[in-house]
């Protein structure tokens, strides 16, 4: 995938083009999600289970993780069904420069 371009958004861009309803593009993106995280925790799974964390800070993190998931897939889809996706591709390049700057 190009810098600054999610998988998400490109799988709602394709989507929408193929002619499928904003709101299952955006349910079909984010469901494309859980065998990425999956897969991301086989791959690491050794790393994980060496891990010195105390589970407080873990369960913390995760909490928070969870949460500010759940605001921002609110915000894209509400963004979604009022036909202004062009606002998340703003979004996207606004986050990967912060991202940039902060490497």
């Amino acid at each position: 995938v190009f810098p600054a371009i999610s998988r998400s958004a490109m799988t709602i861009t394709a989507l929408l083009l193929m002619g499928v309803s904003t709101k299952m593009a955006g349910f079909y993106s984010m469901m494309l999600l859980l065998p990425a995280i999956v897969g991301a925790i086989l791959l690491e799974r050794n790393d994980l289970m060496n891990m010195n964390y105390p589970i407080f800070d873990l369960s913390v993190g995760f909490i928070v993780c969870l949460v500010t998931c759940l605001i921002f897939l609110k915000f894209l889809m509400q963004t979604l069904q009022k036909g202004k996706f062009h606002y998340y591709s703003l979004w996207t390049l606004l986050m990967a420069i912060v991202c940039f700057y902060l490497a």
